[in-house]
C-alpha cells in the first residue's frame, strides 16, 4: 500500500533498490507493518526483500523521524491508514514498535 500511495510498483520495496523514493516507501511500509500487525521486525525485513531485524529498526526510527518532521511524511501515512480502514483489517497506531 505505501508503494502504490508513494506511485512505485510493490516489487520495488522488495528489490534491492537504494534511491530515495523507494528507501523512504520501503521504511513506510516498515513502519506501518510494525504498528499494524503483530509481525516481529526479523518477518517484515523478510517481507521487504529479505532485510534483516536491524534494517527494518533502523527504517522504523527513519520513518518515525520524518513523520515527525515533514507534513508530507505524515499525509502518506494517514493516506495509506484511510485506505486500510476502508479494509476489515485496518486498524493501529502509525508506526509503533518495540518488537524483534
Amino acid at each position: 500500500m505505501s508503494a502504490h500511495v508513494a506511485g512505485l510498483e510493490a516489487d520495488a520495496l522488495r528489490g534491492g533498490f537504494k534511491d530515495r523514493e523507494v528507501a523512504q516507501a520501503r521504511q513506510m511500509a516498515m513502519c506501518l507493518c510494525a504498528a499494524l500487525t503483530q509481525a516481529t521486525y526479523g518477518r517484515i525485513g523478510a517481507a521487504l526483500g529479505g532485510r534483516d531485524h536491524k534494517a527494518v529498526t533502523r527504517g522504523i526510527a527513519r520513518a518515525q523521524a520524518r513523520i515527525e518532521a515533514c507534513d508530507g511524511a505524515a499525509l502518506m501515512v494517514a493516506e495509506v491508514l484511510a485506505h486500510l480502514n476502508e479494509t476489515p483489517a485496518g486498524g493501529g497506531a502509525p508506526c509503533g514498535g518495540g518488537r524483534s
